[in-house]
């Protein structure tokens, strides 16, 4: 009897976590050729677009006012020298140039560290 409350009490802690965990500005600023790009946009899409709002900024469109005015709560790049060319205050992801599932998970762990052993 006790175990069954623990595994439902469980389940819905996992729920909660899921469902109502913060929404949080993500802005991806990313490098390569068109494919890899459009590769990475889908791979958030379908990894974080349920959860968390995302915004895809060209670099050509970055400036200190629009980071500021975006409200951003974690950046994430595939390209160093983004990160260098402006002094941030905000967190930040560093991928690799294509992203492998480890880089989704820090990704993840970034936006929410309460479901770091949980799948969505």
């Amino acid at each position: 009897y006790f175990e069954d409350i623990v595994v439902s009490f469980t389940a819905y802690m996992t729920l909660l976590f899921h469902y109502y965990q913060p929404v949080k500005q993500v802005l991806f600023l990313l490098e390569g050729d068109y494919l890899v790009v459009q590769m990475i946009r889908m791979q958030a899409r379908v990894l974080l677009g349920e959860y968390h709002k995302l915004l895809f900024m060209p670099l050509q469109e970055l400036t200190p006012e629009r980071l500021n005015e975006a409200h951003v709560d974690l950046i994430v790049t595939n390209y160093r020298p983004y990160l260098l060319d402006y002094a941030l205050d905000t967190d930040y992801v560093l991928m690799g140039s294509i992203p492998t599932a480890q880089d989704w998970a820090r990704v993840k762990h970034q936006l929410n560290p309460l479901i770091d052993h949980e799948t969505f």
